[in-house]
């Protein structure tokens, strides 16, 4: 078992979307990535094409997992749980589109 640290990102923008919060949101995965750590992004990624997200997603040292665009019949729920020892824990994130409810945990 990998002993790097492990970050869940969530953005609600981020390249190759324009976006400041977005621009921030990369950078800090970049530069976490370079330093060892395990990142997975989740995203929207929304005002551009799939084929440019997963194109830029593709170059990437860390994970993207692109989320559906917010509309009204979509809700991101997030849960975090860790230990005295922030090196582990637990986070679900919980999708909920209609009456579809996904659930991933890390």
């Amino acid at each position: 078992m990998s002993t790097a640290p492990r970050l869940l990102l969530l953005s609600t923008e981020f390249p190759p979307g324009p976006g400041g919060i977005g621009m921030h949101a990369y950078q800090l995965a970049r530069h976490l990535a370079a330093r060892g750590w395990s990142v997975t992004v989740a995203t929207p990624q929304a005002y551009v094409s799939a084929d440019a997200c997963a194109e830029f997603n593709r170059r990437q040292p860390f994970a993207v997992v692109t989320l559906p665009e917010r509309d009204s019949s979509f809700t991101l729920f997030c849960f975090a749980s860790f230990t005295n020892d922030t090196s582990h824990g637990l986070i679900f994130l919980f999708l909920k589109s209609g009456s579809q409810i996904s659930a991933c945990g890390s």
